[in-house]
């Protein structure tokens, strides 16, 4: 196995290495586009400049738009973040729609498959 594409995170969470756009919305109406790198059962790495380490621990909304199956999907969930980084932000997944938990189940059964 490659392992820029999977390893275990400090929480020992499996995380697959993935590309994919994405925007963070905040609670204030400030949105921020950038990429998700990596995701995991739990949460998801988001790539982007310029947000500051007081956001830590704000809840935030997600969009990825994420192909499965030669199918572009979109998943919308609410977010915790949970680390700032010079590149991005660490997120904890939250709240899910049912078409997102399906898109999400998807992707990693997509993301596990692609493994071998």
């Amino acid at each position: 196995m490659q392992e820029e594409v999977f390893y275990e995170e400090k929480r020992k969470f499996v995380r697959y290495g993935l590309k994919a756009r994405g925007e963070l919305l905040f609670e204030n109406g400030v949105r921020y586009n950038g990429e998700f790198l990596d995701v995991s059962v739990a949460g998801a790495f988001f790539q982007v400049d310029g947000i500051d380490s007081e956001a830590v621990n704000e809840f935030v909304n997600i969009s990825m738009n994420v192909e499965i199956k030669g199918e572009l999907c979109n998943m919308l969930a609410q977010c915790k973040i949970v680390r700032v980084a010079d590149n991005g932000v660490g997120l904890l997944l939250g709240k899910m729609d049912p078409n997102s938990k399906n898109t999400f189940h998807a992707l990693m059964q997509e993301l596990r498959d692609n493994l071998s």
